[in-house]
């Protein structure tokens, strides 16, 4: 049986969702806005602050997000005929996840407080899982524990 560095592949992939789509989103709240009362400036500022902001909010409800996705991962690879057959069940069920937990966090019956442009966060969070499963490397791992071919 082959095994993959799923750990890391799976903290990889969440992290840096947990980072990109925070900012990705308030990059399509500007380009939402006709214009920015305070200038490049201020959104700039706003951005960070909100960012920030959106980045803990995503760090305190990702530890079950990315628990699961560590689970699917571990467990396709055991099916899994080949590595890109593995990359394609982790993006489905990285798109998956991702969105249920915005879904969760602040859609319509969320927890947080309803946010008319939680697609918008979704779609952002759904963009950087799935171009992430594509952008890290899912290595083997041989018999002493070391990523490498």
């Amino acid at each position: 049986m082959i095994r993959y560095n799923s750990l890391s592949y799976s903290f990889r992939i969440r992290l840096a969702t947990i980072i990109c789509a925070p900012l990705l989103y308030q990059v399509f709240q500007y380009i939402q806005t006709d214009s920015y009362p305070g200038g490049l400036r201020q959104f700039i500022g706003d951005l960070l602050s909100m960012s920030i902001f959106l980045i803990m909010l995503q760090m305190a409800f990702s530890v079950f997000s990315w628990l699961l996705l560590l689970a699917v991962i571990s467990l396709s690879a055991q099916i899994a005929p080949n590595v890109k057959t593995l990359k394609w069940i982790t993006f489905m069920a990285t798109l998956i996840i991702a969105a249920a937990t915005c879904l969760l966090i602040a859609g319509p019956h969320g927890w947080f407080t309803h946010d008319e442009n939680y697609p918008y966060l979704m779609l952002c969070n759904c963009l950087c899982a799935g171009i992430s499963v594509w952008m890290f490397k899912l290595e083997t791992i041989n018999d002493y524990g070391f990523a490498g071919n």
